[in-house]
């Protein structure tokens, strides 16, 4: 599964972030000293812990909004997303290509 794991953090594009949700993925839990556990940390850089066992849905929340922290401190979000829309992108298709669902044409 490390191997897998390491391949999909490959393949993301950039910017990507890792978070590692619950006592299982911080430490191994209750199998800690297993022989097959290896850390989340050996495997791919992580950017955000969350602990619990399960996290509490306070815990989520509030690791989102750090998270969104790190992005804006980064510069990344002017880049990709601003208030949910996109800066880059004026119609996610062609303008010619959007139709309605009967297949007339739509005026933007």
């Amino acid at each position: 599964m490390a191997c897998t794991v390491r391949l999909t953090w490959e393949q993301m594009p950039y910017p990507k972030f890792v978070i590692a949700m619950g006592a299982c993925a911080l430490d191994g839990g209750i199998f800690y000293n297993s022989y097959n556990i290896v850390r989340p940390w050996q495997v791919v850089p992580v950017d955000l812990y969350i602990p619990g066992c399960p996290p509490r849905p306070e815990a989520v929340a509030r690791s989102i909004v750090e998270l969104q922290k790190v992005i804006r401190g980064r510069g990344l979000a002017s880049k990709w997303v601003v208030e949910g829309v996109r800066k880059d992108l004026k119609y996610v298709l062609p303008k010619e290509d959007l139709c309605g669902w009967r297949g007339e044409k739509v005026e933007l």
